[in-house]
């Protein structure tokens, strides 16, 4: 399976994945990521490092994109360096209804720019 971690801490979910994406693997990072949203103290962040990603298939991104609407989903981070992933991920950013999923191509300012969303989803359920 093209999906080599996924963790949860402080509010992000974070998943690092790698060569074709396919429905199948896509559904189960959604099923992870609708369990967290729902039974999380606040609403979460997908952190998704899609660096080492060759290909994502139309049925993938669908997916990626109807998560991107869960109610307690604050954000979504994309990692991508390369141009192919940098272009998959815009298709993805692209159907997002809520225009809340951001790429990064720097891993810091990705990683920084999760902190801050976790924070303020915390922040806003006080």
């Amino acid at each position: 399976m093209p999906i080599a971690e996924m963790t949860y801490l402080d509010g992000i979910f974070f998943s690092r994945q790698y060569g074709k994406i396919a429905k199948e693997d896509a559904r189960t990072w959604a099923d992870q990521a609708q369990r967290l949203a729902k039974y999380g103290r606040s609403p979460i962040v997908a952190f998704l490092d899609l660096r080492d990603v060759t290909q994502i298939t139309r049925e993938a991104r669908a997916i990626y994109t109807r998560i991107s609407a869960l109610p307690r989903l604050w954000a979504t981070v994309i990692l991508a360096e390369d141009l192919a992933a940098v272009q998959q991920a815009r298709l993805i950013a692209q159907m997002d209804v809520g225009q809340n999923t951001h790429i990064f191509q720097d891993k810091g300012r990705a990683y920084a720019f999760a902190r801050a969303q976790a924070e303020a989803a915390r922040r806003d359920t006080l």
